[in-house]
């Protein structure tokens, strides 16, 4: 599979937006009134395959959509109020875990009658889960946390706060966290000045808090990337002597697309910025980071550069998941945009 076989699905939703999860078939969106509204995922993508719209296929190929709240109502399930606006969020298990000024939370998605469960009665700015379950929580001033949501390990060599499953890792400045692998870097204030690498050994059921050290932020070399520009939606075809710096869909170039925009062969992962030594890019993956020198997001295909995103408010992939793992979800400050990346398929 090459670059020029990636069709790039890219969906706006209108709205002032807190956060988002895409979790087991349900979009949840936090709107700016503190209320979590939950949509049915699948009815909504099915919905779209009878859009029409138009398809690009120089210089990447894309398609476009725009949605607005009024247009996911068909697909909302349930809505649920908060009292505060949330810090950050993550699902686990079926589980939310989030924060909000008053502290650290969970609640039961599968009991309908779950109310709030107070896990600990301060605030967390970030929140991190590991693919094997351990959530890191990214605390500010009062430090590095581990909240133990599977039960399954004790740790040792570090402080646990009484009557809670939580336990103090390192208390420096804890501005947010990354895993890699049973390992977590921790970013302080001055994300590139400020960081620390906590490295842990593993005994049967017991984690050790090995050791804390400085880690050495390493800037990467950034290529070329293709910049994404507005592109008229218009169906008129090209007068000649206007170039053709976009090829239009034709009647005989049918879109075989994935009714539910999955993909087995394109995954999207989180490429660290700086040290993670449990990164490993697959030959077949995209990866997105943060530049360290300009307010961009990047996007990696093979390690070439792919495109170029302006940086927003918050953005997430979905490389725990089984069927999202090809999207790309950025919080911007009037809209959520959808990045799906699956195979091209013509006929």
């Amino acid at each position: 599979m090459e670059m020029e076989q990636i069709l790039t699905t890219k969906i706006t939703i209108d709205g002032h937006f807190q956060d988002c999860q895409l979790y087991s078939g349900h979009l949840y969106l936090w709107n700016d009134q503190n209320n979590l509204a939950i949509y049915d995922w699948n009815k909504w993508m099915k919905s779209l395959n009878k859009v029409e719209r138009v398809v690009y296929y120089e210089p990447r190929s894309t398609e476009y959509l725009h949605s607005s709240l009024a247009d996911l109502e068909p697909f909302l399930e349930k809505t649920l109020q908060f009292n505060f606006p949330i810090l950050d969020s993550a699902i686990f298990k079926h589980t939310l875990y989030y924060s909000d000024i008053t502290g650290f939370y969970a609640y039961s998605l599968l009991d309908p009658h779950a109310t709030k469960l107070t896990l600990w009665d301060e605030p967390v700015q970030h929140i991190s889960v590991s693919k094997n379950g351990r959530i890191a929580l990214s605390a500010g001033e009062n430090g590095l946390f581990e909240y133990d949501a599977t039960k399954k390990w004790t740790l040792q060599n570090t402080s646990k706060i009484p009557h809670t499953g939580i336990y103090l890792l390192n208390a420096s400045f804890a501005s947010s966290s990354e895993w890699s692998g049973n390992d977590l870097i921790q970013y302080g204030e001055n994300p590139l000045k400020e960081s620390f690498f906590l490295t842990f050994g593993k005994i049967k059921k017991q984690l050790h808090l090995v050791s804390i050290q400085p880690a050495e932020p390493k800037l990467q070399q950034v290529g070329r990337f293709i910049k994404e520009f507005p592109l008229p939606l218009s169906l008129e075809k090209q007068k000649q002597n206007e170039g053709q710096l976009f090829s239009y869909e034709t009647k005989n170039r049918e879109l075989n697309q994935d009714f539910q925009y999955r993909s087995k062969e394109i995954f999207i992962k989180k490429m660290p910025s700086r040290l993670n030594k449990s990164f490993n890019q697959s030959p077949q993956d995209l990866s997105v980071s943060e530049s360290e020198t300009e307010s961009h997001l990047l996007i990696r295909w093979k390690m070439s550069p792919f495109l170029q995103l302006p940086k927003v408010m918050k953005w997430r992939v979905y490389d725990r998941s089984i069927y999202y793992k090809n999207q790309l979800h950025l919080l911007q400050d009037d809209e959520l945009t959808l990045y799906i990346f699956t195979l091209l398929e013509t006929s």
